[in-house]
């Protein structure tokens, strides 16, 4: 089961990453599925979150310190729709650390089901 999203952008090398877990491997792993599963990679995957809910610190934190790929970060915004402040990473995918991190993990492309219709 696929527990984050990934969404299409106007740009083939802009995929947005959304419904963080708690978990920040389940959303690697969901990045892994799409990219290596069904042959989409990207250059770029951006994320955002509300900074109550730490989901979307602690996937760059482990981006980072897993050599995955660089991160910009934007400072903290208050959402005028939400009223959440928030804030807005890119993860510029390095994809062979990426690759070697995916075949050291026992997720597989079959365990992840499709892409979304």
């Amino acid at each position: 089961m696929i527990m984050n999203i990934i969404k299409y952008t106007q740009c083939c090398g802009l995929d947005e990453l959304y419904d963080l877990t708690l978990n920040p491997v389940e959303s690697i792993h969901s990045v892994c599925h799409f990219r290596y599963c069904h042959e989409l990679e990207q250059a770029f995957i951006m994320f955002t979150d509300a900074i109550i809910n730490g989901n979307g610190m602690r996937l760059a934190k482990y981006i980072r310190k897993h050599g995955l790929g660089t991160i910009v970060e934007t400072t903290h915004r208050k959402n005028p729709n939400s009223g959440n402040t928030m804030k807005v990473w890119l993860w510029g995918i390095n994809h062979k650390r990426l690759k070697e991190w995916h075949g050291d993990n026992p997720h597989n492309c079959e365990d992840m089901g499709d892409l979304p219709d």
